[in-house]
């Protein structure tokens, strides 16, 4: 697995007011987003979980994925898109890079090549200071995430409401609106994650609102 990490350190945790009325299977899109005096608007709820105990998945089938970095193989700059960076750092000599003055969203697709070898390279990437987050849900999935390969749906947790293809990790500071249990004291826990799946993740973006 594969990861690049877009990074907007101007956005403020949210807070939601109703965490102590966590039931999994009530949808809290409605009640969550609900401007207040103390709690305003939440700009990004439609990322917020929604759960639906009817959802049911086709059975997991093989696929076939072409990377796309693999087009910048044969490209005689494949790092161009760093060009215009303000700067850029190694976190260690062979993993980890952080990279400031790129915005991900206004990338060409010969720069989204570059970027996947890139991240293959390097394994980890963080872009900080990103507006990705403001565009539109499916223009993320449709024109971002699709083009690096096919969407993956998380079987086990919380999804934004019509928008499957995103995998949601929120904490709001003081509790959790996933699928942790409410009488646990640590949200850290051992799972097997999506190791049954036939064809592993090859690229994850995590994207902080």
């Amino acid at each position: 697995m594969l990861s690049f990490f877009s990074s907007n350190r101007a956005n403020p945790a949210y807070k939601s007011t109703v965490a102590d009325e966590y039931d999994p299977s009530e949808d809290y899109d409605a009640k969550a987003t609900q401007p207040t005096a103390d709690e305003p608007f939440y700009k990004y709820s439609w990322a917020l979980p929604h759960f639906d105990p009817s959802i049911k998945l086709p059975p997991l089938e093989p696929f076939d994925h072409v990377d796309p970095g693999q087009r910048a193989l044969t490209d005689p700059k494949p790092a161009s898109f760093l060009d215009n960076a303000t700067k850029v750092q190694d976190v260690t000599p062979f993993l980890g890079t952080t990279i400031e003055g790129v915005q991900l969203n206004k990338l060409s697709d010969r720069e989204r090549d570059q970027v996947a070898l890139f991240v293959a390279k390097r394994k980890v990437a963080v872009f900080y200071d990103q507006d990705f987050i403001d565009e539109s849900p499916e223009w993320l999935l449709h024109n971002w995430g699709s083009y690096f390969g096919r969407l993956h749906i998380h079987p086990c947790s919380g999804q934004p409401k019509d928008y499957p293809e995103f995998h949601l990790v929120y904490r709001d500071g003081n509790n959790t609106l996933n699928f942790e249990q409410s009488d646990r004291f640590s949200t850290t826990l051992w799972h097997s994650d999506v190791t049954y799946v036939i064809s592993q993740l090859h690229t994850v973006l995590y994207l902080p609102t």
